[in-house]
């Protein structure tokens, strides 16, 4: 299964500003609702980009998504071998 990160990078490298921008908008609605909103705010900012086609912003945004997904993985895993 593909995950959102490769969807998105599958989206930069074709230049799809619209599925970027729907991609965008779903990882802001699940990490609103998760309370991760670092991501929520960058993904917001990278649909405003992805919507001005400002694909140089985009991929320098991606890194930093990464990071930030990856450090909200990181916390859950620690959190749920606190409880384990």
């Amino acid at each position: 299964m593909e995950t959102l990160i490769e969807r998105i990078d599958a989206h930069l490298q074709a230049r799809d500003a619209e599925a970027l921008v729907q991609v965008f908008h779903a990882i802001k609605g699940i990490s609103a609702n998760v309370g991760a909103t670092r991501i929520a705010v960058l993904v917001s900012r990278m649909g405003n980009a992805a919507s001005q086609h400002n694909f140089a912003a985009l991929g320098q945004a991606a890194a930093l998504l990464r990071a930030a997904m990856e450090e909200v993985r990181l916390e859950v895993l620690a959190q749920a071998a606190e409880k384990a």
